[in-house]
């Protein structure tokens, strides 16, 4: 006999979403911090072409392929704009994870992220909008 009650899923499901996911960013992250020390990011410094080239192909070259991609694949419009978004969103935080688990360059990870998150707030409505433009014709509606 179950006497949780009804919902009782539904609220242990927004409470793993709410609050579990979050903190196992935050321990990720507190993890790949850990792991870094100042002397790694002044190394990063030592190359900052690497850094812009980086963020201006992320801008610039995600957007263009999945644009490209949903052309190919002749996609409706909602599954375009779903892509193109996806392909526009700035780098995420779990990416630092990973990069520290391959033992890549985690310094330069978490600097791409930081610097992504704050392009991202000016690039990726402009992106997004003329990738609509170009791709959906302006005929298309999202919904």
């Amino acid at each position: 006999m179950n006497n949780k009650g009804p919902g009782w899923e539904r609220t242990n499901l927004q409470f793993i979403a709410n609050v579990g996911i979050p903190a196992l960013v935050v321990l990720a992250m507190v993890g790949v911090g850990m792991e870094l020390t100042l002397a790694d990011f002044r190394r990063v410094l030592h190359f900052p072409a690497v850094v812009f080239s980086a963020i201006t192909l992320q801008v610039t070259l995600l957007p263009i392929v999945a644009c490209i991609v949903a052309q190919l694949l002749q996609a409706d419009a909602q599954f375009a704009a779903s892509l193109i978004l996806i392909a526009a969103s700035p780098i995420a935080t779990s990416a630092n994870y990973y990069v520290l688990l391959a033992r890549g360059d985690t310094a330069l990870s978490v600097t791409l992220t930081a610097l992504s998150n704050l392009v991202a707030l000016a690039a990726t409505p402009l992106v997004v909008a003329m990738s609509f433009q170009w791709l959906l014709h302006d005929d298309a509606i999202v919904r």
